[in-house]
Protein backbone atom coordinates (compact mmCIF):
# COMPACT_ATOMS: atom_id res chain seq x y z
CA UNK A 1 0.00 0.00 0.00
CA UNK A 2 1.31 3.44 -0.92
CA UNK A 3 1.86 6.32 1.46
CA UNK A 4 -1.19 7.99 -0.10
CA UNK A 5 -3.27 4.90 0.70
CA UNK A 6 -2.06 4.84 4.29
CA UNK A 7 -2.95 8.53 4.65
CA UNK A 8 -6.41 7.83 3.23
CA UNK A 9 -6.95 5.08 5.81
CA UNK A 10 -5.89 7.42 8.60
CA UNK A 11 -8.44 9.99 7.43
CA UNK A 12 -11.15 7.34 7.37
CA UNK A 13 -10.28 6.24 10.92
CA UNK A 14 -10.43 9.85 12.06
CA UNK A 15 -13.85 10.36 10.45
CA UNK A 16 -15.18 7.12 11.95
CA UNK A 17 -13.84 8.10 15.37
CA UNK A 18 -15.86 11.35 15.24
CA UNK A 19 -19.03 9.65 13.99
CA UNK A 20 -18.94 11.09 10.46
CA UNK A 21 -19.77 7.80 8.77
CA UNK A 22 -21.13 9.26 5.53
CA UNK A 23 -17.92 11.20 4.93
CA UNK A 24 -15.86 8.15 5.90
CA UNK A 25 -17.77 6.06 3.38
CA UNK A 26 -17.13 8.63 0.62
CA UNK A 27 -13.42 8.36 1.46
CA UNK A 28 -13.24 4.57 1.74
CA UNK A 29 -15.04 3.73 -1.52
CA UNK A 30 -12.23 5.05 -3.77
CA UNK A 31 -9.68 3.36 -1.49
CA UNK A 32 -11.40 -0.02 -1.90
CA UNK A 33 -11.49 0.54 -5.65
CA UNK A 34 -7.73 1.09 -5.69
CA UNK A 35 -6.96 -1.73 -3.21
CA UNK A 36 -9.64 -4.43 -3.69
CA UNK A 37 -7.43 -7.10 -2.15
CA UNK A 38 -6.91 -5.27 1.17
CA UNK A 39 -9.24 -6.56 3.91
CA UNK A 40 -8.88 -3.41 6.05
CA UNK A 41 -10.70 -1.33 3.46
CA UNK A 42 -13.63 -3.73 3.23
CA UNK A 43 -13.79 -3.98 7.01
CA UNK A 44 -14.07 -0.19 7.34
CA UNK A 45 -16.61 -0.08 4.54
CA UNK A 46 -18.73 -2.71 6.32
CA UNK A 47 -18.51 -0.75 9.57
CA UNK A 48 -19.62 2.52 7.96
CA UNK A 49 -22.56 0.89 6.20
CA UNK A 50 -23.58 -0.79 9.46
CA UNK A 51 -23.40 2.51 11.37
CA UNK A 52 -25.63 4.09 8.69
CA UNK A 53 -28.00 1.12 8.90
CA UNK A 54 -27.32 0.21 5.28
CA UNK A 55 -27.53 -3.48 6.08
CA UNK A 56 -27.28 -5.20 2.66
CA UNK A 57 -24.17 -3.13 1.81
CA UNK A 58 -22.64 -3.87 5.21
CA UNK A 59 -23.31 -7.58 4.74
CA UNK A 60 -21.67 -7.65 1.31
CA UNK A 61 -18.63 -5.66 2.44
CA UNK A 62 -18.15 -7.93 5.47
CA UNK A 63 -18.47 -11.01 3.24
CA UNK A 64 -15.83 -9.65 0.88
CA UNK A 65 -13.52 -8.92 3.83
CA UNK A 66 -13.92 -12.51 5.02
CA UNK A 67 -13.18 -13.87 1.55
CA UNK A 68 -9.85 -12.05 1.69
CA UNK A 69 -9.17 -12.84 5.35
CA UNK A 70 -11.35 -15.66 6.76
CA UNK A 71 -9.85 -15.11 10.24
CA UNK A 72 -11.03 -11.49 10.53
CA UNK A 73 -13.30 -11.72 13.60
CA UNK A 74 -14.21 -8.01 13.41
CA UNK A 75 -15.70 -8.60 9.96
CA UNK A 76 -17.45 -11.71 11.29
CA UNK A 77 -18.96 -9.56 14.03
CA UNK A 78 -20.28 -7.03 11.50
CA UNK A 79 -21.59 -9.79 9.25
CA UNK A 80 -23.62 -11.16 12.15
CA UNK A 81 -24.89 -7.74 13.21
CA UNK A 82 -26.04 -6.89 9.68
CA UNK A 83 -27.98 -10.18 9.61
CA UNK A 84 -29.46 -9.60 13.06
CA UNK A 85 -30.58 -6.05 12.34
CA UNK A 86 -31.97 -7.24 9.01
CA UNK A 87 -34.27 -9.69 10.79
CA UNK A 88 -32.29 -12.84 9.96
CA UNK A 89 -31.72 -13.90 13.57
CA UNK A 90 -31.22 -17.61 12.82
CA UNK A 91 -28.36 -16.88 10.39
CA UNK A 92 -26.93 -14.28 12.77
CA UNK A 93 -26.92 -16.83 15.61
CA UNK A 94 -24.79 -19.21 13.53
CA UNK A 95 -22.32 -16.40 12.81
CA UNK A 96 -22.12 -15.36 16.47
CA UNK A 97 -21.69 -18.97 17.60
CA UNK A 98 -18.74 -19.16 15.19
CA UNK A 99 -17.41 -15.93 16.73
CA UNK A 100 -17.71 -17.42 20.24
CA UNK A 101 -15.93 -20.59 19.11
CA UNK A 102 -13.05 -18.54 17.71
CA UNK A 103 -12.76 -16.14 20.66
CA UNK A 104 -14.46 -17.69 23.70
CA UNK A 105 -12.63 -15.32 26.03
CA UNK A 106 -14.32 -12.20 24.60
CA UNK A 107 -17.65 -11.29 26.16
CA UNK A 108 -18.99 -9.49 23.09
CA UNK A 109 -19.49 -12.74 21.19
CA UNK A 110 -21.53 -14.25 24.00
CA UNK A 111 -23.57 -11.04 24.25
CA UNK A 112 -24.35 -11.00 20.53
CA UNK A 113 -25.23 -14.70 20.51
CA UNK A 114 -27.62 -14.06 23.41
CA UNK A 115 -29.20 -11.18 21.49
CA UNK A 116 -29.77 -13.33 18.40
CA UNK A 117 -31.25 -16.11 20.52
CA UNK A 118 -33.48 -13.56 22.29
CA UNK A 119 -34.85 -12.45 18.90
CA UNK A 120 -35.54 -16.06 17.95
CA UNK A 121 -37.16 -16.80 21.32
CA UNK A 122 -39.47 -13.77 21.06
CA UNK A 123 -40.35 -14.49 17.43
CA UNK A 124 -41.59 -17.98 18.36
CA UNK A 125 -44.09 -16.48 20.78
CA UNK A 126 -43.90 -19.41 23.20
CA UNK A 127 -42.39 -19.85 26.63
CA UNK A 128 -39.37 -22.09 26.16
CA UNK A 129 -37.43 -22.57 29.44
CA UNK A 130 -34.59 -24.28 27.58
CA UNK A 131 -33.83 -21.30 25.35
CA UNK A 132 -34.30 -18.94 28.31
CA UNK A 133 -31.66 -20.90 30.20
CA UNK A 134 -29.30 -20.73 27.22
CA UNK A 135 -29.78 -16.97 26.97
CA UNK A 136 -29.21 -16.57 30.71
CA UNK A 137 -26.01 -18.65 30.53
CA UNK A 138 -24.69 -16.57 27.61
CA UNK A 139 -25.47 -13.30 29.37
CA UNK A 140 -23.91 -14.52 32.60
CA UNK A 141 -20.78 -15.52 30.69
CA UNK A 142 -20.65 -12.14 28.93
CA UNK A 143 -21.07 -10.34 32.27
CA UNK A 144 -18.24 -12.36 33.79
CA UNK A 145 -15.86 -11.74 30.89
CA UNK A 146 -16.73 -8.04 30.66
CA UNK A 147 -17.32 -7.48 34.37
CA UNK A 148 -16.09 -3.87 34.25
CA UNK A 149 -17.87 -2.77 31.06
CA UNK A 150 -21.09 -0.90 31.88
CA UNK A 151 -22.52 -1.19 28.36
CA UNK A 152 -22.33 -5.01 28.49
CA UNK A 153 -24.45 -5.11 31.65
CA UNK A 154 -26.87 -2.53 30.24
CA UNK A 155 -27.34 -4.56 27.04
CA UNK A 156 -27.91 -7.68 29.13
CA UNK A 157 -30.55 -5.76 31.09
CA UNK A 158 -32.29 -4.82 27.83
CA UNK A 159 -32.51 -8.47 26.81
CA UNK A 160 -33.78 -9.58 30.20
CA UNK A 161 -36.41 -6.82 30.08
CA UNK A 162 -37.58 -7.92 26.62
CA UNK A 163 -37.94 -11.45 28.02
CA UNK A 164 -39.89 -10.05 31.00
CA UNK A 165 -37.24 -11.31 33.45
CA UNK A 166 -37.45 -8.09 35.40
CA UNK A 167 -35.42 -9.13 38.47
CA UNK A 168 -32.46 -10.08 36.27
CA UNK A 169 -32.92 -6.91 34.22
CA UNK A 170 -32.89 -4.68 37.29
CA UNK A 171 -29.76 -6.38 38.65
CA UNK A 172 -27.97 -5.89 35.31
CA UNK A 173 -28.93 -2.22 35.07
CA UNK A 174 -27.88 -1.52 38.65
CA UNK A 175 -24.51 -3.18 38.02
CA UNK A 176 -24.04 -0.97 34.95
CA UNK A 177 -24.83 2.12 37.03
CA UNK A 178 -22.36 1.05 39.71
CA UNK A 179 -19.68 1.09 37.02
CA UNK A 180 -20.95 4.21 35.26
CA UNK A 181 -23.51 6.20 37.28
CA UNK A 182 -24.58 8.30 34.29
CA UNK A 183 -24.94 5.50 31.74
CA UNK A 184 -27.92 6.51 29.58
CA UNK A 185 -28.93 3.01 28.52
CA UNK A 186 -28.96 1.70 32.09
CA UNK A 187 -30.93 4.70 33.38
CA UNK A 188 -33.46 4.31 30.58
CA UNK A 189 -33.78 0.58 31.21
CA UNK A 190 -34.09 0.91 34.99
CA UNK A 191 -36.79 3.55 34.52
CA UNK A 192 -38.68 1.16 32.23
CA UNK A 193 -38.39 -1.67 34.78
CA UNK A 194 -39.71 0.63 37.51
CA UNK A 195 -42.64 1.57 35.26
CA UNK A 196 -43.42 -2.09 34.53
CA UNK A 197 -43.32 -2.90 38.24
CA UNK A 198 -45.57 0.03 39.15
CA UNK A 199 -42.83 1.92 40.99
CA UNK A 200 -43.95 5.34 39.82
CA UNK A 201 -41.51 7.49 41.79
CA UNK A 202 -38.55 5.35 40.73
CA UNK A 203 -39.53 5.52 37.05
CA UNK A 204 -40.02 9.29 37.25
CA UNK A 205 -36.78 9.88 39.15
CA UNK A 206 -34.62 7.81 36.77
CA UNK A 207 -36.25 9.36 33.68
CA UNK A 208 -35.76 12.86 35.12
CA UNK A 209 -32.08 12.12 35.78
CA UNK A 210 -31.68 10.78 32.26
CA UNK A 211 -33.20 13.92 30.76
CA UNK A 212 -31.08 16.15 32.97
CA UNK A 213 -28.01 14.44 31.48
CA UNK A 214 -29.41 14.51 27.96
CA UNK A 215 -32.56 16.57 27.31
CA UNK A 216 -33.10 14.66 24.08
CA UNK A 217 -32.49 11.20 25.52
CA UNK A 218 -34.35 8.67 23.41
CA UNK A 219 -37.51 7.36 25.03
CA UNK A 220 -37.00 9.01 28.44
CA UNK A 221 -40.20 11.08 28.36
CA UNK A 222 -42.19 8.15 26.99
CA UNK A 223 -41.01 5.83 29.77
CA UNK A 224 -41.75 8.49 32.37
CA UNK A 225 -45.27 8.99 31.07
CA UNK A 226 -45.83 5.23 30.65
CA UNK A 227 -45.24 4.76 34.37
CA UNK A 228 -47.68 7.57 35.19
CA UNK A 229 -50.24 6.31 32.66
CA UNK A 230 -50.12 2.78 34.12
CA UNK A 231 -51.02 4.21 37.51
CA UNK A 232 -53.81 6.21 35.86
CA UNK A 233 -55.23 2.99 34.41
CA UNK A 234 -55.34 1.56 37.93
CA UNK A 235 -57.43 4.56 38.98
CA UNK A 236 -59.88 3.79 36.18
CA UNK A 237 -60.00 0.09 36.93
CA UNK A 238 -60.65 0.56 40.63
CA UNK A 239 -63.22 3.27 39.96
CA UNK A 240 -65.18 1.05 37.57
CA UNK A 241 -65.15 -1.82 40.09
CA UNK A 242 -66.22 0.52 42.91
CA UNK A 243 -69.06 2.26 41.01
CA UNK A 244 -71.73 -0.47 41.58
CA UNK A 245 -71.00 -0.53 45.32
CA UNK A 246 -71.13 3.26 45.51
CA UNK A 247 -74.47 3.17 43.63
CA UNK A 248 -75.91 0.73 46.17
CA UNK A 249 -74.68 2.68 49.18
CA UNK A 250 -76.15 5.84 47.65
CA UNK A 251 -79.58 4.29 48.13
CA UNK A 252 -78.85 3.88 51.87
CA UNK A 253 -78.27 7.60 52.35
CA UNK A 254 -81.99 8.27 51.96
CA UNK A 255 -82.57 6.48 55.27
CA UNK A 256 -83.11 8.44 58.52
CA UNK A 257 -81.47 5.72 60.61
CA UNK A 258 -77.88 6.12 61.73
CA UNK A 259 -76.91 2.51 61.01
CA UNK A 260 -77.49 2.58 57.23
CA UNK A 261 -75.84 5.99 57.00
CA UNK A 262 -72.71 4.73 58.78
CA UNK A 263 -72.68 1.65 56.56
CA UNK A 264 -72.93 3.83 53.47
CA UNK A 265 -70.04 5.98 54.72
CA UNK A 266 -67.77 3.02 55.54
CA UNK A 267 -68.48 1.16 52.29
CA UNK A 268 -68.09 4.25 50.10
CA UNK A 269 -64.80 5.27 51.70
CA UNK A 270 -63.51 1.70 51.48
CA UNK A 271 -64.27 1.23 47.79
CA UNK A 272 -62.99 4.72 46.93
CA UNK A 273 -59.71 4.36 48.86
CA UNK A 274 -57.77 2.43 46.14
CA UNK A 275 -58.56 5.11 43.53
CA UNK A 276 -57.58 7.88 45.95
CA UNK A 277 -54.33 6.05 46.73
CA UNK A 278 -53.29 5.80 43.08
CA UNK A 279 -54.25 9.42 42.37
CA UNK A 280 -52.11 10.44 45.35
CA UNK A 281 -49.18 8.48 43.94
CA UNK A 282 -49.37 10.52 40.74
CA UNK A 283 -49.89 13.85 42.49
CA UNK A 284 -46.90 13.28 44.77
CA UNK A 285 -44.34 12.53 42.05
CA UNK A 286 -41.35 14.93 42.17
CA UNK A 287 -42.30 18.52 41.42
CA UNK A 288 -39.78 18.81 38.57
CA UNK A 289 -41.38 15.82 36.86
CA UNK A 290 -44.87 17.32 37.22
CA UNK A 291 -43.65 20.61 35.78
CA UNK A 292 -42.06 18.82 32.85
CA UNK A 293 -45.15 16.70 32.12
CA UNK A 294 -47.45 19.74 32.29
CA UNK A 295 -45.59 21.01 29.24
CA UNK A 296 -47.28 18.32 27.13
CA UNK A 297 -50.65 19.04 25.51
CA UNK A 298 -53.49 17.41 27.41
CA UNK A 299 -51.61 16.41 30.56
CA UNK A 300 -53.44 18.87 32.82
CA UNK A 301 -56.81 17.75 31.44
CA UNK A 302 -55.85 14.11 31.91
CA UNK A 303 -54.86 14.76 35.51
CA UNK A 304 -58.11 16.66 36.15
CA UNK A 305 -60.11 13.70 34.84
CA UNK A 306 -58.20 11.33 37.12
CA UNK A 307 -58.83 13.46 40.22
CA UNK A 308 -62.55 13.61 39.38
CA UNK A 309 -62.87 9.80 39.29
CA UNK A 310 -62.75 9.23 43.10
CA UNK A 311 -64.67 12.50 43.62
CA UNK A 312 -67.45 11.02 41.45
CA UNK A 313 -67.53 7.87 43.59
CA UNK A 314 -67.88 9.93 46.76
CA UNK A 315 -70.73 11.91 45.21
CA UNK A 316 -72.40 8.72 44.05
CA UNK A 317 -72.09 6.94 47.40
CA UNK A 318 -72.59 9.72 49.96
CA UNK A 319 -75.07 12.20 48.49
CA UNK A 320 -78.75 11.17 48.73
CA UNK A 321 -80.56 10.26 45.54
CA UNK A 322 -81.45 11.67 43.09
CA UNK A 323 -78.55 14.16 43.38
CA UNK A 324 -76.09 11.36 44.03
CA UNK A 325 -76.87 9.89 40.63
CA UNK A 326 -75.10 12.85 39.08
CA UNK A 327 -71.98 11.04 40.27
CA UNK A 328 -72.47 8.56 37.41
CA UNK A 329 -72.56 11.39 34.88
CA UNK A 330 -69.48 12.96 36.44
CA UNK A 331 -67.70 9.59 36.41
CA UNK A 332 -68.34 9.18 32.69
CA UNK A 333 -67.37 12.80 31.93
CA UNK A 334 -64.14 12.41 33.94
CA UNK A 335 -63.25 9.25 32.03
CA UNK A 336 -63.87 10.84 28.62
CA UNK A 337 -61.95 13.95 29.68
CA UNK A 338 -58.88 12.01 30.72
CA UNK A 339 -59.09 9.76 27.65
CA UNK A 340 -58.99 12.84 25.43
CA UNK A 341 -56.11 14.28 27.45
CA UNK A 342 -54.19 11.00 27.27
CA UNK A 343 -54.48 10.95 23.47
CA UNK A 344 -53.20 14.53 23.28
CA UNK A 345 -50.23 13.71 25.53
CA UNK A 346 -49.21 10.70 23.43
CA UNK A 347 -49.51 12.63 20.18
CA UNK A 348 -47.42 15.52 21.53
CA UNK A 349 -44.87 13.16 23.07
CA UNK A 350 -44.38 11.16 19.86
CA UNK A 351 -44.14 14.36 17.80
CA UNK A 352 -41.38 15.69 20.07
CA UNK A 353 -39.50 12.39 19.94
CA UNK A 354 -39.66 12.41 16.14
CA UNK A 355 -38.41 16.01 16.06
CA UNK A 356 -35.51 15.10 18.39
CA UNK A 357 -34.55 12.14 16.18
CA UNK A 358 -34.59 14.33 13.07
CA UNK A 359 -32.46 16.92 14.84
CA UNK A 360 -29.98 14.27 16.02
CA UNK A 361 -29.70 12.87 12.49
CA UNK A 362 -28.63 16.21 11.04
Amino acid sequence: MTEEGAESLRRVHMLVGTGRYGQALAEIDPFVGRHPGLSAGWRLKAFCHLALHQLPDSYEAARQCLRIDPDDTAALNMLGQSLLLGGRADEALRVFNDLVARKPEEGVGHLLAAEALTRLHLSMGVHNPRSLNTIHEALTRAGTLDADRASAHSQAGDMYRELNLLSHAEAAYRRALELEPQHEGALRGLSAVDALRGRLRGAAAHSALLMSLNPRARGAARIMYTGIARTGLRVNRHSVLAAPFALLTGALTTSDDLGPLLLALVVTLSVTAPSVWHVARIVTIPANVRRYMRGFDGFTGWMTGLVLMPASLLLLGLVPDPWGLYGLALLLAAYLWQRHGRNLVWADLLAREAANERSAAR
